[in-house]
């Protein structure tokens, strides 16, 4: 049974699109307090445990309620690809590209990858039409995105190449959950449990005996409460919840779309933390990405009788 529950009111498509919304408006949190907390010092390691630390220790006792031995029925060969998917590999596939690429390229490249690969996966995988419509609106988002990074899209040095493959890797590897997770007809909640708890019994003995906490603990507490509640509440849990649940009201093929507001959403939360105004061209592309989104969703498509 699904945690979130659709109401009567609302079309599967309307349902659907409204938590792809919600699931993009945590993600636009999430990139901006990673933005954040690597400004202050924080590691990829501090980061992939906030994620998943969090999230097991609320998640756990739900898990431990529903059939643990099977993993609330999903079996263990299915969560652990799950959780290699979308587990600590994810999270240094993300953060780890910008050692080599600018901020902009993982503006650009990691909705890429998930807006490309889902459209792939979705009609190859789970059969999903792709329409002409569905294209264009592909193509009007990604150049959006373009505009979005701006004139640093194409500069970064000879390493850019590795970062924006590691990019397009972790938006790729989203696309690939969505369209399992549809494809085994995989509960919500229980994905993020599964993925959380998994990933914890794995990367926090790991954080132990190779980190310290001494940058966690160098924050100021409103600082660390603030990344806590994004990292491990928000983004490992609800848009893990909502966003798979979106993916099977309105297909993993058309939902993969929404990620590409993440970047205009970003700077736009991002405002009152960093004080990065954007420019009229990243205005510019935010629109052309909305337009793209709507595209891609059928907003202009007129039903038949």
């Amino acid at each position: 049974m699904s945690v979130i529950a659709t109401p009567r009111t609302l079309t599967d498509q309307q349902a659907g699109i409204a938590l792809g919304l919600v699931t993009v408006a945590i993600w636009g949190a999430y990139l901006a307090m990673n933005r954040y907390g690597t400004a202050s010092g924080l590691t990829m390691a501090d980061l992939t445990l906030l994620r998943f630390g969090p999230a097991a220790l609320i998640l756990l006792p739900w898990l431990l309620r529903h059939d643990p031995a099977r993993l609330a029925g999903v079996g263990w060969r299915r969560g652990l690809v799950m959780t290699l998917v979308l587990g600590p590999g994810f999270m240094y596939l993300a953060v780890g590209g910008y050692y080599f690429a600018p901020l902009a390229h993982g503006a650009v490249f990691q909705p890429s990858g998930l807006i490309v690969s889902g459209l792939v996966l979705g009609a190859l995988v789970l059969g999903e039409s792709v329409r002409p419509i569905h294209i264009l609106g592909m193509a009007v988002i990604i150049s959006g995105l373009a505009l979005v990074a701006g004139p640093t899209l194409f500069s970064g040095g000879t390493h850019a190449f590795i970062g924006d493959m590691l990019f397009f890797t972790a938006g790729s590897c989203w696309a690939l959950f969505t369209v399992l997770a549809k494809k085994w007809a995989t509960p919500p909640i229980a994905a993020a449990a599964i993925i959380a708890v998994l990933s914890s019994a794995v990367f926090v003995p790991y954080y132990l005996a190779t980190q310290s906490f001494d940058r966690l603990a160098a924050l100021p507490l409103p600082n660390l409460l603030s990344q806590l509640a994004v990292q491990g509440v928000l983004a490992a849990v609800v848009a893990t919840v909502t966003f798979t649940r979106a993916a099977q009201l309105i297909g993993a093929g058309r939902v993969s779309a929404f990620p590409a507001l993440v970047p205009g959403l970003a700077i736009l939360i991002g405002v009152p933390i960093t004080g990065e105004w954007p420019g009229p061209v990243q205005v510019l592309g935010i629109a052309v990405v909305v337009l793209g989104l709507l595209i891609s969703i059928g907003a202009f498509h007129r039903p038949r009788r």
